[in-house]
């Protein structure tokens, strides 16, 4: 079967000149990619990260998990905040014969995407911020397996 899942987030800095992003890319072949740039945070500062390996089916299968408990396979980002060129976070997923991309502005907190309305959205953004912190663990968690430093 044909997997695949990509988060991808982005952060216009210093008045629009730099920008910060990372990346977290799994293949259904195994193979692990992860990037990202820093523009700030000390002994990183100005530098660029980029890490691959291969990973088994085994570890492909619990993030599959995620993928299919989150339930984004059926979401409709339809009423999300529109990504804008300062702050852009995107989600693709290939499983089960389905091919979704979802992009939604980077937001910190829940209040913060209704701007304190009621919306409809807020449950499927809920569980899209919560997918995207357990790509981002799963993620994070392999770097830190095998020993490849990052700042979080």
């Amino acid at each position: 079967e044909d997997f695949y899942v990509r988060y991808f987030a982005k952060m216009v800095v210093g008045g629009g000149r730099d920008q910060e992003f990372q990346e977290f890319e799994f293949c259904s072949n195994g193979r692990f990619r992860f990037a990202r740039n820093f523009l700030q945070g000390g002994f990183f500062e100005g530098k660029q990260l980029r890490k691959e390996c291969f990973l088994s089916q085994a570890s492909l299968r619990v993030l599959k998990g995620l993928v299919l408990k989150s339930g984004i396979l059926q979401m409709d980002d339809s009423q999300w905040p529109a990504p804008t060129r300062e702050s852009r976070q995107e989600i693709e997923i290939k499983c089960q014969g389905i091919h979704v991309v979802f992009a939604t502005k980077l937001h910190w907190s829940l209040p913060h995407i209704d701007a304190g309305r009621k919306c409809a959205h807020v449950r499927e953004m809920s569980e899209f911020d919560e997918l995207a912190e357990e790509i981002k663990g799963f993620g994070k968690s392999i770097l830190n397996f095998f020993g490849i430093p990052r700042s979080s």
